[in-house]
């Protein structure tokens, strides 16, 4: 009887961590340019609540998304090793085997170069693409895609005044 409690009460405290782990939002961001992922991670921390996580490369930004669960995927369309269509559909197939009661991959958004921008408006006819950001980018459009996609905008800690508080 002792040993049934242990492991029910082991399992509540799973349930909590799991619930916390939830509660916070995670995004990766893959994108072969530096000061590209640096707008967008300082953009998502200063505005959300969420977590990002960033790289150039994108085997790792592969690996990555096996190993922690994401809420929001951030591809650049072209990057030097494989496309970010090709990344996403990759990640689509094991996603939900390494990530253990996920059943759906997380929605993605995709970055293109201005003279990309007519070639994917097809994308958007997949369900799980929720936008793309045409180069140069717009703080203010990320922020409303992201929101789209179910990530919390705060204020950045900004007051009515856009004085920080």
């Amino acid at each position: 009887m002792m040993e049934e409690d242990i492991h029910a009460k082991g399992d509540e405290e799973k349930g909590i961590e799991l619930s916390a782990a939830v509660k916070s939002q995670r995004v990766l961001v893959v994108h072969h340019a530096g000061p590209t992922l640096r707008l967008i991670r300082e953009a998502l921390q200063g505005f959300t609540e969420a977590t990002v996580d960033t790289t150039p490369d994108a085997l790792y930004g592969f690996e990555m998304a096996l190993k922690r669960p994401y809420n929001l995927f951030i591809f650049s369309l072209s990057l030097p090793s494989i496309d970010g269509e090709l990344l996403y559909e990759l990640i689509d197939k094991a996603y939900a085997h390494s990530h253990q009661g996920v059943r759906v991959t997380p929605a993605v958004m995709y970055i293109v170069e201005e003279g990309q921008a007519m070639q994917s408006q097809e994308l958007l006819r997949d369900a799980r693409v929720r936008g793309i950001l045409t180069k140069p980018l717009n703080i203010d459009r990320l922020l409303k895609l992201v929101t789209e996609a179910g990530l919390g905008v705060g204020d950045g800690g900004l007051s009515r005044s856009g004085r920080r508080h």
